[in-house]
C-alpha cells in the first residue's frame, strides 16, 4: 500500500486552493458585479445559429455604423444597419455588443445603454442576418472609443448693470465624467475690472469706467480634455454723464457744512464782483 508523505499532501492541498481561487476570480471578472455592470452578462462566446441554405453572397451590407457619430459616456449608442437581400424576404437582424473585447449584450434590439460603458472604453458590434432563425451572413462594425464628455453649464446669472459698482456673476458647471473643471474668460477688448475665479467660476465686474453700450464675452469651462463655452452680454443702463469721480465729489460736498460767510476762491484772471 502506497503512503503519501506530508510534503506531498501539502502540495496537493495548495494546488486545490489555487484552482478554487482562480475560478472565483474568473467568476468575479465575468459575473454580474463586473465593471461595467449590465443587467445580465452573457457568455463570452457569441451566440451561434444554424447555417442557412441561402448563400451569403445574396446579402449586401450597405451601412453598419454607430449613432450618434460621437459617443459619450452620457449617451446611449445605437447601431444603424442597412442590408439588402437579393430575392430574400423576411430577414431579421441580431446584435452582439462588445465593450473592451468583452461581450456585454445580445439582442434583436440595435441599441446599447450608457450603463454598459464609460469614458475611454472601446465599442464594437457583430450583426447577424437571419432567415427563419438560421444565419445567412455575419458582419462586424468598426471599433469606436467612448469620448470624454464636455462640461455642462448649470448656472449663469447675468445681472442688470444700472450704475457704477461691483457686480458678481455666479457661474456653475458640471462634468459627467467627474473631471475637475477650471474657468476662464475669452473675448476681444474685455473691459477693465472684469475677472473670473478659475476654480469657482464666479465672475467679478468692478464697474468704474464707462464702456460702450454693451460688452460681449464668453465663459469657458475646461475639464482638461474637452471645453464648453457660454456667451455673456452685459448691457449698461447708467445715467448719462455719470462718472465715479462725480459720485464721490457729490458725497463729499453733501458731508461738508456750508458757511454763509465763506467766499468762493477766485482765479487771478477773474476779478471779484
Amino acid at each position: 500500500m502506497m503512503t503519501r508523505s506530508p510534503l506531498g499532501l501539502f502540495l496537493i492541498s495548495l494546488l486545490l486552493l489555487c484552482s478554487c481561487g482562480k475560478r472565483e476570480e474568473q467568476a468575479r471578472a465575468y459575473g454580474p458585479d463586473a465593471n461595467p455592470k449590465p443587467e445580465t452578462v452573457p457568455s463570452q462566446t457569441p451566440r451561434r445559429f444554424p447555417p442557412s441554405e441561402i448563400s451569403a453572397d445574396r446579402v449586401v451590407f450597405q451601412k453598419i455604423a454607430f449613432s450618434p457619430e460621437l459617443i459619450y459616456a452620457t449617451t446611449d449608442a445605437s447601431l444603424n444597419v442597412a442590408v439588402t437581400a437579393q430575392e430574400v424576404s423576411g430577414i431579421q437582424l441580431f446584435y452582439s455588443f462588445w465593450v473592451n473585447r468583452r461581450l456585454v449584450r445580445e439582442s434583436e434590439e440595435n441599441s446599447l445603454a450608457q450603463r454598459f460603458f464609460k469614458k475611454g472604453d472601446l465599442l464594437y458590434a457583430d450583426v447577424v442576418v437571419l432567415k427563419e432563425g438560421k444565419e445567412i451572413a455575419r458582419r462586424r462594425s468598426e471599433v469606436i472609443q467612448v469620448l470624454d464628455s464636455p462640461p455642462r453649464f448649470t448656472r449663469l446669472e447675468v445681472p442688470k448693470i444700472q450704475g457704477f459698482g461691483d457686480y458678481t456673476i455666479p457661474v456653475e458647471a458640471f462634468d459627467d465624467d467627474g473631471d475637475k473643471i477650471t474657468f476662464s474668460l475669452q473675448g476681444e477688448s474685455l473691459p477693465e475690472g472684469l475677472s473670473i475665479d478659475s476654480q469657482t467660476g464666479n465672475i467679478l465686474f468692478a464697474f468704474r469706467k464707462e464702456p460702450t453700450e454693451k460688452v460681449v464675452f464668453s465663459v469657458v469651462a475646461d475639464d482638461g480634455q474637452e471645453k464648453s463655452s457660454q456667451e455673456v452680454t452685459l448691457l449698461f443702463r447708467q445715467v448719462k454723464g455719470e462718472s465715479p469721480a462725480a459720485q464721490v465729489q457729490n458725497k463729499k460736498e453733501e458731508s461738508k457744512p456750508s458757511s454763509p460767510q465763506e467766499t468762493p476762491p477766485q482765479t487771478p484772471d477773474q476779478p471779484s464782483r
